[in-house]
């Protein structure tokens, strides 16, 4: 079966804890790559701006989304209801 990113990363979505982080690695083809989601479970994006965005879409709040000298992005977030 092919997942579409889209319902790669809204799959994604259903592991994630309540408050956390997600470390994306740059590879040298230009894509991202993670392993903050489960220890037998690799994430492969090609922005992780995409991850973002599906984040708010599922109720949870951005607390920072910073970028590394090495174009490795960081994404740390909260569920939207234990930011309120």
């Amino acid at each position: 079966m092919t997942l579409t990113p889209r319902i790669s990363i809204a799959t994604m979505m259903t592991v994630l804890p309540l408050k956390g982080k997600i470390f994306f690695e740059k590879t040298a083809n230009g894509y991202f790559t993670t392993s903050d989601i489960g220890p037998k479970i690799t994430i492969v994006v090609k922005d992780p701006a995409d991850v973002e965005q599906m984040l708010t879409e599922f109720n949870y709040v951005i607390d920072e989304h910073s970028v590394d000298e090495h174009q490795n992005e960081l994404i740390q977030y909260t569920d939207l209801a234990l930011a309120e």
